[in-house]
């Protein structure tokens, strides 16, 4: 196995004659990847707000029933002494 190729870090980043192309696809490549990365943490993260605006939703919704429910057996409690009562 041979050494390093080329004879200069200049002589590197050329890569003899085919520099510009090669340079240009690697920062493409990393491009790509850095938006993928991203794009899935800004995914993550509309996901986790809209998950816990969904249950704030469902808590507020399940605490209004709550609510109505006990209502409505209070006001059957009330109903059922009373009748109690005249009977």
């Amino acid at each position: 196995m041979s050494g390093f190729q080329f004879d200069s870090l200049t002589a590197w980043l050329a890569m003899d004659g085919h520099g510009p192309y090669v340079w240009f696809c690697v920062v493409l490549v990393l491009l790509f990847f850095g938006g993928n990365v991203l794009a899935l943490r800004l995914a993550r993260r509309r996901f986790a707000r809209d998950a816990a605006a969904r249950r704030r939703r469902a808590d507020a919704r399940h605490g209004a029933e709550a609510r109505q429910s006990a209502q409505g057996d209070a006001a059957t409690s009330a109903a059922a002494a009373s009748i109690s009562e005249t009977g």
